[in-house]
């Protein structure tokens, strides 16, 4: 391609720097529960965990790809991105206070980790803790 040499008219998605509700292909082979974490396993939705490369956010419905004719990509799930209470992991591996400001890691599709573990991706960033649960910022990026 070559620079522009006049206008053109560039769609947008979203209003936000990334769209608050991804629409995204899911993987083979797994189930997808409303409100789990949802990550990306190869480009595709999955349960997040040490599968996946990166988190994107939370599953606003449930998705079974699991059922007989299952297949990569044959479904679609609908991901919000945000801040959201998840479980806290537990003994050394929980988020406190001190971790507001911190990324955390994806321990499973609703639990928080403070490090990276077994090859985690990243969940987002602590934005809170409560005694029932880590407020967590989920985006694309990996990062807040």
């Amino acid at each position: 391609m070559t620079a522009l040499s006049s206008y053109r008219d560039t769609r947008r998605m979203g209003d936000d720097v990334y769209p608050v509700i991804l629409d995204l292909l899911v993987a083979d082979n797994v189930h997808l529960f409303k409100g789990a974490i949802v990550g990306l396993a190869g480009g595709y939705a999955a349960p997040a965990g040490s599968a996946c490369s990166k988190v994107v956010g939370i599953a606003e419905s449930e998705v079974d790809n699991t059922q007989p004719g299952h297949a990569l990509g044959a479904k679609r799930v609908r991901v919000r991105q945000g801040t959201f209470k998840v479980a806290n992991s537990a003994a050394a591996d929980a988020l406190g206070i001190a971790d507001i400001g911190n990324l955390c890691y994806a321990a499973d599709d609703q639990t928080a980790a403070k490090t990276a573990g077994a090859n985690l991706p990243v969940a987002g960033t602590v934005i809170g803790v409560d005694p029932d649960g880590v407020w967590v910022q989920m985006n694309l990026d990996g990062r807040s």
